[in-house]
This record gives C-alpha cells, sequence and structure tokens, in this order.
C-alpha cells in the first residue's frame, strides 16, 4: 500500500490536530472528541483505499470468469486459442480490458501463447 499525497496529508493532519488537540484542549471534554476526529481523519483514506481495491479486486475476478468462459466457448467452436483471445479483445470486460487487450497484442505479435498467459497471469495480481 503506497503513500499517496492524500494518505499523506491525512497524517500530517491528524498529527497537527493531535498536538494542538494535547496542548490547548487537554482535560476539557473537547479533547476525547478532537482525538477521535484525529484518529478518523488518520484512517479514512486508507479505508478508502482498502475498499476500492477489494472492489476492483471482485470485478477483475467476475470478469476473469466471463473472459474464461467466452474463451472456452469459442475455442470449442474450433477457433484456435490466439485467434479467440484476439476476437475476444473486442468485447467489454471491465477492469479486465485493458489485461485482456494486452494479451491479445502479445498474441498478435506472435510472442507464444505460454508466455503471453504467464505475463496476463502477472499483470492481474
Amino acid at each position: 500500500m503506497a503513500l499517496t499525497k492524500v494518505k499523506i496529508m491525512a497524517i500530517v493532519a491528524a498529527v497537527i490536530i493531535t498536538i494542538l488537540n494535547l496542548t490547548l484542549f487537554y482535560g476539557t471534554k473537547l479533547f476525547s472528541f478532537l482525538i477521535g476526529l484525529a484518529f478518523l481523519i488518520l484512517i479514512l483514506p486508507f479505508l478508502i483505499d482498502i475498499i476500492s481495491r477489494s472492489s476492483r479486486e471482485k470485478e477483475k475476478e467476475e470478469m476473469f470468469i466471463e473472459f474464461t468462459r467466452d474463451l472456452s466457448e469459442s475455442v470449442h467452436a474450433g477457433t484456435p486459442i490466439s485467434k479467440s483471445v484476439i476476437h475476444l479483445a473486442n468485447r467489454d470486460y471491465g477492469a479486465l480490458n485493458a489485461h485482456v487487450k494486452k494479451l491479445a497484442n502479445q498474441l498478435s505479435l506472435a510472442i507464444p501463447l505460454r508466455q503471453a498467459f504467464k505475463t496476463f497471469a502477472l499483470s492481474l495480481s
């Protein structure tokens, strides 16, 4: 999980709020509220990042099932695997589109199927 500008700003804001809180509001009712606010500011960007990553991964998994199902049907119909992948690159697979197009481009450049699928697998993780 990389530190982005938003995450760094959240960390800095939480530290500033905590320092000001300790110096100005220690022992008051506002102290607990501001500690909670600082913690919320600190953790919120990280939670949003985790949630968005997991939703993208879930979409990739669902679209991968669709892609493999379409590829299997095309191969079962008699089309070679490389031609099937190139043909399927024009379909919409959501978050998987860029990966499928890269796979199709590699196959159209005569990169061996095994190597292209290894690259495809690595790009998904």
